[in-house]
């Protein structure tokens, strides 16, 4: 999975990917965080995201955004894996 545009918010990386906004796997605190899509919400007119307690609006969050070069693998089906 390539990400095009994204960026750090509190020292984790959010990338979009088909117009989706994912949380990339991370880890802080000594706590492992995986792949995550963060839904769009409403916010009564507002579309907002929830992201770490805070809620982003597109504006601020076009703000923030670069074009970066992130690559995620995804672990498939194969024979080593034990899942």
């Amino acid at each position: 999975m390539t990400f095009e545009f994204g960026f750090e918010y509190k020292g984790a990386k959010y990338g979009f990917k088909s117009k989706k906004l994912y949380r990339l796997p991370h880890l802080k605190d000594g706590r492992n965080y995986g792949l995550l899509e963060i839904p769009q919400t409403k916010v009564g007119k507002t579309k907002v995201y929830r992201i770490q307690r805070d809620k982003l609006t597109l504006n601020r969050i076009q703000n923030i955004t670069i074009a970066v070069e992130w690559e995620i693998e995804r672990v498939g089906k194969n024979k080593d894996c034990p899942f």
